[in-house]
């Protein structure tokens, strides 16, 4: 899970920080009102999308972790005492449902219309970068997806088999 945070997490919250960053500059110098509204929404989503990714991995990584230790110590759910309270299943929704939001959000980026900005070569430049950053974003984005669906998920679900997880 580590390597999976550094591998692939990292680089979408440094992403995130480098779309703020440009939205941020744009909307500092004199441009017309499309040019500062489609800065302020490239921000405003790009910080949703952190949100959502630090939500779940505030609930994943300790899970994943505590997954792995039960594994390792051969629990088995089936004779926990008075049941137990993990909520097995209820995490491998909360990353769907965390993807999904995520999708959403991408969704309502990607369907924000460039403005044409005639102010200067420079701020044409920024807003060239910004769209960039944007469409690396997305890449980022259905790769992480990807591999959460192909490899992560998969893991989770053999590791909560292996623990007899019921809930």
């Amino acid at each position: 899970m580590h390597q999976f945070q550094i591998n692939h997490y990292l680089p979408i919250r440094e992403t995130c920080i480098d779309i703020c960053d440009e939205a941020l500059a744009i909307s500092k110098k004199p441009a017309p009102t499309s040019v500062h509204l489609y800065a302020s929404l490239c921000i405003k989503l790009t910080e949703e999308i952190q949100e959502e990714l630090d939500r779940n991995n505030a609930t994943l990584v300790p899970y994943v972790k505590q997954l792995h230790e039960k594994e390792q110590t051969g629990h088995n759910c089936l004779s926990c005492s008075g049941g137990c309270k993990v909520k097995h299943m209820q995490q491998v929704f909360t990353i769907r449902e965390a993807q999904q939001k995520i999708k959403e959000i991408i969704y309502r980026l990607g369907q924000l219309s460039h403005p044409v900005n005639e102010k200067g070569v420079e701020q044409m430049a920024q807003q060239e970068k910004l769209q960039k950053n944007i469409q690396l974003l997305d890449n980022q984005i259905t790769e992480i997806f990807y591999l959460e669906e192909a490899i992560l998920i998969p893991k989770i679900l053999d590791a909560q088999n292996n623990i007899n997880a019921v809930n």
